[in-house]
């Protein structure tokens, strides 16, 4: 294993030293002209995607749409006269004559909103472009190769975009959240946005991940893909008796057809994954160590249809619809977990969205998005054999996960934006409503619980817990907010936002719940340079539904809990020394109430030479009545429990705090054709009472041992991601991810209070007292895109026409001329964890057992994956 480190090791350096022999290839050919066209829009932002037309003597003509950075790059040109033409949705086109001379040529061409530029678009500074709260200041856009880089599995891309968000981010594609992922083929543009303060966002403090999808071309295209994956490349993990079998295949596809040219489209696009990876089994089994792997196959099936119309000049309606059908086989197995307790999952989830935008009279623009969502999930065991638990040495037996769940959504939003004087307003309402079915058989024959491994060889359980009287669950689940804001332009380098956002849901009681922003932006130096944003707001969160379904599954009419003290063992109601609980529920207080979270926040950015820039931001946030599970029955020392006639009784209670403090610093390169990065740093700080809303305290009766780190408490991150390019249309890119060690529980592994659950602590020790271990790896892709043929020929003029879509990863570094072709093919290779860094992670805190306070498992070793992919 370390001579393939050594290899990995070389091979990296090696492809360092020959991107630094490359950084100064292809200069210009004498007598050729270069163009870079950057489309912008009224405020200078950047548009993605516009059409750029060339066109010159001789019939020459030639069409490229806007990468990330709203650039087209026309090279190897003759010299002479040009029409240059620039197109984009909901703007009006520009047309202007150039010259263009031997050498490379910038122009910017910026395009006014159509129909509404006269009376709604006030021309912005570059101060006050960058103090208003609507703009991308505080933004972080990943570049067209940024994106290329990420992996190509959906599920894989999506893990990497939340190491780099950071915990709780919220993703949506197209404006719509939930859902999976596109695949990158269908991706325009992710974006990393922090503008919690506006009234409209109901999340706090979160980073909010939008992914666009592309956009018609106008014409014909498509494009087909292949990735392929096995354990012939890959390293063992560490845990790993021996290099398991892994494998993967992925197909995707893609077809743009435009149904009415300028007007109507219809895009198509399908995904299929099979794949079966391995976990590692570490125990401790009366008869020795155990150290195995299991397989564990998936399946999945994604499919999607659009439909993009322009209804008029200034109104445009999306019609989306997604299906993902997955299937997951040996779930449950890993860590102490035997493979007799194995079960699989299948699912098959719909979403069906409706968009349509435009200018409503002249001073008007709305947006209104419909979604509708149903789902099917089914769980089944291997076995339904009664559960044996044995607290840090072994899980066996059945896990008896077997339940069918299915719910239909709808939501509903209208935004609607209008601007008076100096005053940009918006104001919108938001209707969820939902059905929710549950039939959770988990559980069903029940479960021994023993305090150590000494315990099971001497057959003397701790508890035995059973679920009975179960019946189905079925409810329903509405949610409504509305908001009104305000953006009041003060002077040109200053900006006050302010606004207000109220929330109701049917299952609480709580109907005060207004929740108050305020914010300011602004810009001190003339030259907009640097911007400094700050705000204050009160934020309110949800009562989930699927909170709401695991209370009703054990209320007492749709299932109670049995639990046996001191059980006999194999038959749980034998020997003398057993205590019989009487049947336990679960219930909310009375006073349950939405959590609400205070959050202020400064942030500042700063435009750099070279094209480069800096955000740096810092946030407090603190929780109050958030969600925590207690039981009110829980024996008291010397009196016994509280209600003598009733078992367990678990309530959620809107009492416990969260504290955070969170700094993040970001460094962004420019747009370098042969070289980009970004750099990011975070300190954090989370602090809080519960890991969950159900979650039980040590102490049911004293509280104050339950405020400590968060679960998800990494204190240092870091992410380094590169993208240099090479010759002949190669590129390399490697990403570094540092992140500190996560908290983790230390108990005593015995039940020392008799309240029947196992978190009790040692006196001198928090919650989540201890911590595990740093971990680090380097993820690296190498890519090379080529081409061949000719040019589209257009029918009536016979000139050649050629579009490039953004996303086709990465016209930069030598890969423009591949992009021009008709036919493109892109080839790749790409490694995780390519140095096979050991990453421990599970770390055991239960103290009777033989693992404590060491690792049971580590991230996954080295995976290498390599694919291709066709487009036209």
């Amino acid at each position: 294993m370390r001579a393939c480190c050594s290899c990995t090791r070389v091979f990296y350096l090696g492809l360092m030293l020959a991107v630094a022999s490359t950084l100064g290839f292809a200069q210009q050919q004498a007598g050729e002209a270069s163009l870079t066209v950057t489309v912008v829009d009224y405020n200078k932002d950047i548009l993605p995607s516009a059409q750029v037309i060339l066109q010159g003597a001789e019939n020459f003509r030639q069409t490229l749409l806007t990468d990330q950075r709203g650039e087209a790059a026309f090279a190897k040109l003759p010299s002479g006269k040009y029409r240059l033409r620039a197109e984009a949705e909901h703007f009006e086109p520009r047309e202007q004559a150039i010259t263009l001379k031997t050498g490379s040529r910038r122009i910017t061409i910026r395009l006014e909103v159509a129909q509404l530029k006269e009376e709604i678009v006030v021309r912005q500074s570059e101060r006050e472009r960058r103090t208003d709260s609507r703009s991308d200041t505080f933004t972080t856009i990943l570049t067209e190769e940024q994106i290329a880089n990420l992996p190509d599995d959906p599920d894989e891309m999506k893990a990497a975009l939340e190491r780099m968000a950071g915990p709780g981010a919220v993703f949506q594609v197209d404006g719509f959240a939930g859902g999976r992922i596109p695949p990158k083929s269908q991706i325009r543009q992710i974006r990393f946005r922090r503008n919690s303060f506006a009234a409209e966002y109901h999340q706090a403090g979160v980073v909010v991940v939008e992914i666009l999808t592309k956009p018609s071309a106008g014409a014909l295209h498509g494009s087909f893909g292949y990735g392929f994956r096995n354990q012939t490349f890959n390293a063992r993990n560490a845990f790993a008796p021996f290099r398991a079998p892994e494998g993967l295949q992925r197909f995707e596809a893609s077809l743009d057809v435009p149904v009415r040219p300028s007007r109507t489209s219809l895009f198509l696009a399908g995904n299929s994954n099979q794949a079966y990876d391995s976990t590692t089994i570490v125990a401790a089994l009366p008869t020795g160590a155990l150290n195995d792997v299991a397989r564990q196959p998936s399946r999945d099936l994604y499919v999607s249809a659009r439909v993009n119309n322009t209804l008029s000049k200034s109104h445009d309606l999306k019609v989306n619809f997604f299906r993902t059908g997955s299937r997951r086989d040996n779930l449950g197995v890993g860590n102490f977990s035997l493979t007799e307790r194995a079960f699989s999952s299948s699912s098959a989830d719909h979403r069906f969205q409706v968009s349509e935008s435009g200018a409503v009279g002249s001073k008007v623009f709305h947006e209104f998005r419909l979604q509708l969502h149903w789902q099917n999930v089914s769980l089944r065991p291997v076995n339904d054999a009664r559960g044996l638990i044995v607290l840090g040495a072994f899980n066996g037996g059945g896990t008896q996960a077997r339940s069918d769940r299915g719910l239909a959504e709808m939501e509903a939003r209208e935004n609607v934006d209008f601007a008076w004087n100096q005053h940009a307003m918006r104001a919108g309402i938001m209707f969820e409503a939902g059905n929710y079915r549950n039939l959770n058989l988990n559980n069903q024959n029940g479960t021994f619980t023993f305090s150590s491994l000494f315990d099971f060889l001497a057959g003397t359980p701790s508890t035995f817990s059973q679920r009975v009287s179960i019946r189905p669950v079925d409810f329903s689940y509405l949610q409504l907010g509305a908001y009104w804001q305000d953006d009041w332009r003060v002077v040109p380098s200053l900006t006050l936002s302010y606004g207000v956002r109220y929330e109701r849901q049917n299952n609480l009681h709580d109907s005060n719940n207004y929740a108050p922003r305020f914010g300011f932006g602004w810009s001190p130096f003339k030259n907009g340079r640097t911007t400094i944003r700050g705000g204050l707001g009160v934020f309110f969160d949800w009562h989930t539904a699927a909170t709401v379904s695991d209370l009703l599954s054990e209320d007492g009419q749709r299932g109670t809990s049995l639990v046996i003290r001191n059980p006999g063992f194999p038959d749980p109601f034998s020997g003398g020394s057993r205590i019989v609980l009487p049947p336990g529920r679960s219930q909310s207080s009375e006073d349950l109430r939405n959590p609400s979270i205070l959050q202020a926040a400064l942030d500042v950015q700063r435009q750099l030479p070279l094209g480069m820039s800096m955000i740096a931001n810092y946030s407090y946030q603190q929780g109050f009545h958030l969600f925590r599970g207690r039981n009110i029955n829980a024996p008291i020392l010397g009196v016994g429990r509280p209600f003598p006639d009733a078992g367990n009784l678990i309530q959620l209670e809107s009492t416990a705090r969260s504290f955070s403090h969170i700094l993040n610093l970001t460094l962004n390169s420019g747009a370098n054709r042969r070289l980009s990065w970004m750099a990011s740093y975070s300190l954090l700080k989370k602090i809080n009472e519960a890991d969950g809303p159900l979650s039980l305290p040590a102490d049911n009766f004293d509280l104050r041992g339950e405020l400590g780190p968060a679960s998800d408490d990494r204190r240092h991150r870091v992410i380094i991601t590169t993208g240099i390019g090479l010759f002949k249309g190669w590129r390399v890119s490697p990403t570094f991810f540092y992140t500190s060690a996560l908290p983790y529980n230390v108990t005593t592994g015995r039940d020392d209070n008799g309240d029947t659950t196992f978190n009790d602590r040692p006196p001198e020790l928090t919650r989540n007292g201890a911590r595990g271990a740093d971990t680090w790896d380097v993820d690296m892709r190498l890519s090379w895109l080529f081409g061949f043929g000719k040019a589209d020929e257009t029918a009536r003029t016979g000139s050649s026409t050629v579009v490039v879509q953004a996303g086709d990863y990465g016209a930069i570094g030598g890969q423009l001329g591949a992009l021009q072709k008709k036919w493109r093919f892109n080839y790749y290779i790409q490694a995780t964890n390519l140095f096979n860094n050991f990453n421990p992670i599970n770390f055991v805190g239960v103290m009777t057992s033989p693992f404590f306070g060491r690792p049971t498992a580590a991230a996954p070793a080295r995976k290498i994956e390599t694919g291709l992919r066709f487009s036209f």
